[in-house]
Parts: C-alpha cells; structure tokens; sequence
C-alpha cells in the first residue's frame, strides 16, 4: 500500500538517520529523499528482518506523529509475518531447497534429519550472501530439519505429497490402461451390480442358472409332447 506516491510517507521529516551500507542478502525496500536507504529487509536468516533506518524519537523525526505511521505499523507487522514460498519453506516431494546463513554454524558441523529420523551431515557451501545448506531430492513427506552439531534448530522445511493427488476429477480410462503395462484393466460400471462383476472377474461367469433353465425348459417341452402324441388302442383280453 506503500508503493507508488508512498502512500503518505512523504509527509513525514526526518532530521536524522543512520548511515546503512546494504551487503549481500539485503533488500533496500524504501529511501530518503536523498536516496539514502530507509527500510532495509534481510532474509539470510530464517525468517524476516525490516531494518528502519531512523528513530520514532522526536528529535529525529516526526513519524509518528503523521497519519502514514500507524497504517505503516500494521504493514510492517503483516509483511513480517506473512510466508512467501521461499520463507514458509513448504516443498513438494521430489523438490529440493537452499538455505542460506550468514555464516558457518558454530562447531562447523551441520545436520540434516529426515521425517524417518536418518541423519545425514550437509557441509555448507560458501557464495556471496553467506553459506548454502542444499536440501536435495526429498523423497519423504514429513518435516526435514537442519540443526547445528549440537542440536540447535536452523530451519525446517515441510515436504508435502504433491497438491495433484488430491484431484478428484475421475482419472480417463485411457491413462488407467497405460499404467498397467502388464495386461489391460476391467473396468466395471459403476450403475451395475458391482459384488456380480466382481465375481465374474475372479472366478468368471456362474452358468449354472443357465442350466436349471434350459432343464425346465426340456421337461416342460417333454410334458407338453406327451400329452399331444395319442395312445395305442388297448387290446382285448383273451377269452
């Protein structure tokens, strides 16, 4: 809300403010007038840091006293606490991450443990902005942690199984039989009998019903024929 004209910002005087050389890993996010900086972000370690380069004393500024302060307090305060994909460190399985610290942890030593509870030691690497902790390859849901060699927490990061899964759209019969290389799918109809297709589909069709039918079929034709077909004439008895 601050970007722009300011948003109000211009309205406010400083008459001091602290001489700040920007180093690697910072973010100059708003200047003075005369294009010194004023607000200073750093994100080298885990979370945010806003640097103001000024005081809230009156004999360095009147900031708070201008309309700007309070709505620049609660910006702050949200920007601060709000999570980026970098910062709120949630990866996808199979992704990878980089850490980046201003320096070596103490002892030299950094460990990396996995949501099953393997270690395994991660030596930093050196760049312009510090050190790098590479997290490569999760291939487990869970929390990985870094922690120095003596167990202090440098940072986590929440490996999640991929948002895809959860789609609930019907998957398409052509890419079910794709994924059985070996043999092709039954695919059985869901507004059916599915306990019968199912049992076709183990042990094959029951005929034996088949039979019982064609069987009172055969002796009812059999009743009906015999009652068609006339009988002999009797004889007579010899006298």
């Amino acid at each position: 809300m601050f970007r722009g004209d300011g948003g109000g910002l211009a309205d406010a005087r400083f008459t001091k403010a602290l001489t700040l050389v920007p180093d690697a890993g910072t973010s100059i996010l708003a200047t003075f007038s005369n294009g010194a900086p004023a607000i200073a972000e750093s994100g080298l370690l885990p979370g945010r840091v806003l640097l103001f380069a000024s005081g809230l004393d009156p004999s360095w500024s009147d900031f708070p006293l201008a309309g700007s302060f309070l709505p620049f307090l609660h910006e702050a305060i949200r920007h601060l606490a709000e999570s980026s994909a970098k910062e709120a460190r949630s990866i996808e399985i199979g992704e990878g991450a980089t850490l980046w610290l201003p320096g070596v942890p103490e002892g030299g030593g950094v460990v990396l443990h996995s949501p099953s509870g393997d270690e395994r030691r991660i030596a930093p690497q050196s760049g312009p902005a510090g050190v790098s902790l590479e997290l490569s390859g999760a291939d487990e849901p869970g929390f990985w942690v870094f922690t120095t060699a003596r167990g202090d927490t440098l940072a986590s990061y929440a490996v999640n199984v991929p948002a895809v899964e959860s789609n609930p759209d019907r998957i398409p019969l052509e890419e079910i039989q794709a994924r059985f290389a070996g043999g092709r799918p039954l695919v059985l109809d869901g507004a059916g009998d599915l306990a019968r297709q199912i049992g076709e589909a183990r042990v094959g069709r029951e005929i034996g019903s088949w039979f019982l039918w064609a069987a009172a079929f055969f002796l009812l034709a059999e009743s009906i024929l015999a009652g068609r077909v006339p009988r002999g004439a009797p004889t007579e008895a010899a006298s």
